[in-house]
């Protein structure tokens, strides 16, 4: 194939030349070609005769004439008779092939290695680049996958300054120039951290279609090492001289089994400092506890040291704002009888100094009260209903038939709830409540329908104590939610509650009304059959909690203060706060997280009321969203089922503040966000090996490490695909011929005068 390269070089004969699999060689001219030999053949008699004749030439000197004019005259007939060379094959046309090199953020990491990935991948691009073996047949384009996708002038003068990574970017990007062209490939130096929001499998499925085979170069190690403060799960206000508990998520790879420092501040005091074990990679939930002792609002701070061979330290800083207080939350339970639910909550009340509990038992003994007890913590009566807003933030009621509430009282506590701003927190106990609410102020107030009692009876189970056993849920409204949260972890605190002990008697019959939120449900053996347990709804300007369960004292003593006492006391947080310092809202809008990222889309709720407290009811509603100084105007949709539930997303597009509001007449209190460069590039920056082996594998290329660069382009350039190639070459009109018969007739001439002839 040598010989047939270099001829077809000479004719200048185009893709000919890229032949590897010969097929057919033939002539084709105006004449027969069966024809052409006998006309050669003649033409050799005819200059045989004419030089036979010549007697003064011996019979070398003959055969040197003879052969010159044969020659000459055929090499006349060819050109006469047009002749074109039709060659059939298949090879390998030339194409040019992209080299794309990843400039994002996370080809900066060195990988315990004084080079970066980028430097790296730099000298791959180069070998590649000034390789001269295959220069012939395929041209190289360098391109820059940074902030801008570019041509490559100098691969030493770019910079790894993108804040993400797109495999779809750096394949579609870059073959844009060899739309409608043969591309034998495309050749990736990337770490292959994809973390754009494109899915790469419609990039393979397109070079699947294309038949364009991917050469991936992979660069790094598959687990970098970093770790970084992912989130603080905390309360937003706390109280002074009093243990505030908060989660600290931190997210680490590579070092697992070691200890970290973590740091807290609010404001410029270190509140807390302490070692924790990293027992596992990824994220690891870590319950922290500080005493604040001042007042005031502040920032919370937590720092994670860093670690030997952190990618970055960017991101072991995470910032919270909470506001810290100097007043307690007032409660009251009306219960009516001492049951262990009261004995183990009163308790916990009791000890905590964030409030001051008052409790009222229907069947008390009155010899309690008699002069000289020391249960000041027991009423003898009922309260005054007038001074229920001025004297509480929170009633709990439970064990209690309504009956033994008058009516008056009980439309006090619905005006206490809906126009005063309280909380009524409601314990189901299976015989009185909720049945006794029942065609009572209390029903309407209920965030579940309530069924009418009609007393115990062995057909009618919904009496009688179940028999098989109910576990804790935590719904997708729970997942998110502080109140029901014993782990910054969102998986753990699920196992968490679903590890609790079983409940075998709780409320069935209710459903949620449409403007409840079920925060934990109670589901049967088999799962289907799943029940309220946790739930809660604005009524008024306050807020009703229905539990539909009175065991929780059970986890007080199988497990100690750790579920009970967190549980209720941010329950009372909950519930007491925003009647405590009068911040019950007329709207609110809701955010899952105070420190967001550039580029990341934010979803915001928001429970919209008009001024006596109804639910807005519309398609949509205006919210103003302030990005660093510039208002825009966002749509917010109304949630199905949902009345005065608004929903809305927004992506903030550069770092500093931002601010939501609804429009005035809402009256709802603005929410701040702190916007931060996103760390994408550092989270989960190892080498992506499996994206990448799938992306070259199923399109018929190939994936290498940076030692194994160098066989990039023989495997390219030996599995480029074969196409059949026929080419017609004009002889008549080749320079070649021309000169071969210029040569010819010049030869004969030479010899016939050295020859002494005419």
């Amino acid at each position: 194939m040598f010989l047939f390269k270099t001829l077809m070089d000479l004719l200048d004969a185009g893709n000919a030349r890229y032949i590897s699999y010969l097929h057919h060689i033939r002539i084709e001219s105006w004449i027969s070609t069966w024809l052409l030999p006998f006309i050669a053949v003649a033409i050799i008699g005819l200059c045989f005769y004419h030089y036979s004749r010549e007697k003064g030439l011996n019979r070398r000197k003959k055969a040197i004439l003879i052969t010159l004019r044969s020659l000459a005259y055929i090499s006349l007939l060819l050109i006469l008779s047009f002749p074109k060379l039709s060659i059939e094959g298949e090879g390998a046309l030339p194409g040019t092939v992209s080299v794309v090199l990843d400039s994002s953020e996370s080809m900066q990491i060195k990988d315990d290695n004084e080079k970066t990935r980028f430097a790296k991948a730099a000298e791959v691009f180069k070998a590649i680049k000034d390789n001269t073996r295959y220069r012939k047949e395929i041209k190289i384009e360098g391109f820059s996958a940074g902030k801008d996708f570019k041509d490559i002038e100098n691969p030493d003068k770019i910079l790894a300054d993108a804040e993400y990574t797109s495999i779809n970017q750096m394949l579609e990007k870059g073959i844009e120039k060899q739309k409608g062209e043969y591309c034998p490939g495309i050749i990736l130096l990337t770490d292959g951290a994809h973390n754009s929001p494109e899915d790469p499998e419609n990039a393979l499925k397109l070079f699947q279609k294309l038949g364009i085979p991917v050469y991936a170069c992979g660069l790094g190690k598959e687990r970098s090492k970093d770790i970084s403060a992912e989130y603080i799960l905390g309360e937003d206000v706390v109280f002074l001289n009093e243990k505030a508990k908060i989660y600290v998520n931190v997210n680490q790879n590579g070092y697992t089994g070691d200890d970290t420092e973590l740091k807290l501040y609010l404001g410029d005091k270190s509140v807390y400092t302490g070692r924790h074990k990293l027992d596992k990679d990824g994220e690891i939930s870590f319950p922290v506890e500080y005493v604040p002792r001042t007042k005031g609002t502040y920032q919370l701070k937590v720092e994670v040291s860093s670690m030997p061979g952190e990618v970055t330290t960017e991101n072991n800083i995470y910032i919270k704002n909470v506001r810290v207080i100097d007043e307690k939350i007032k409660i009251l339970l009306l219960f009516g009888t001492p049951s262990w639910e009261y004995r183990y909550l009163m308790g916990a009340l009791e000890r905590d100094k964030r409030v001051d509990v008052k409790a009222w038992l229907a069947m008390a003994d009155k010899r309690l009260f008699k002069k000289g007890s020391d249960r000041l913590s027991l009423l003898a009566s009922l309260p005054d209903k007038k001074d229920l807003g001025k004297s509480y933030d929170i009633i709990f009621i439970s064990k209690l038939d309504a009956i033994a509430l008058p009516p008056e009282f009980q439309q006090s506590i619905r005006k206490f709830v809906e126009e005063q701003g309280g909380s009524l927190a409601v314990i189901a106990d299976m015989v009185s409540i909720p049945y006794s609410f029942k065609a009572t102020p209390l029903e309407e107030m209920m965030p579940l329908t309530i069924t009418e009692r009609t007393g115990r009876s062995y057909k009618n189970e919904m009496f009688d104590v179940l028999k098989d056993e109910m576990r804790f849920e935590v719904t997708d409204d729970g997942s998110s939610h502080q109140l029901v949260a014993f782990s910054g972890n969102k998986d753990e605190n699920k196992k968490i509650w679903s590890g609790l002990p079983p409940i075998y008697n709780c409320y069935t019959s209710g459903r949620p009304k449409p403007s409840a939120i079920n925060l934990v449900a109670l589901a049967t053996g088999s799962g289907r059959q799943k029940y309220p347990a946790i739930v809660f709804h604005s009524y008024g300007k306050g807020t009703v909690l229905f539990m539909g369960f009175d065991s929780t004292w059970r986890w007080r003593k199988e497990f100690g203060d750790r579920y009970f006492r967190d549980f209720w006391s941010k329950a009372v947080q909950f519930l007491g706060l925003p009647h405590l310092l009068n911040e019950s809202a007329q709207s609110t809008i809701f955010v899952g997280k105070e420190t967001c990222y550039s580029g990341e889309k934010i979803g915001f709720r928001a429970k919209v009321c008009n001024p006596d407290y109804s639910p807005v009811i519309t398609d949509q509603i205006k919210m103003t969203v302030n990005e660093n100084g510039v208002d825009k105007q966002v749509d917010m949709n109304s949630v199905a089922n949902r009345p005065g539930i608004y929903k809305a997303e927004y992506m903030p597009e550069t770092p500093g503040t931002l601010k939501i509001a609804l429009p005035a007449q809402y009256s709802a209190r603005p929410v701040e966000l702190r916007i931060i460069k996103p760390q994408l590039e550092f989270h989960n920056s190892g080498l992506n090996k499996t994206l990448l082996e799938k992306i070259s594998k199923n399109t018929g290329g190939g994936f290498y490490t940076a030692e194994q660069a160098d066989q990039i382009m023989a495997d390219l350039y030996k599995n480029r695909h074969k196409a059949p190639i026929n080419v017609k070459i004009s002889l008549w009109d080749s320079m070649l011929l021309l000169l071969l018969s210029l040569c010819l007739f010049s030869a004969e001439w030479y010899f016939r005068k050295i020859y002494y002839l005419d």
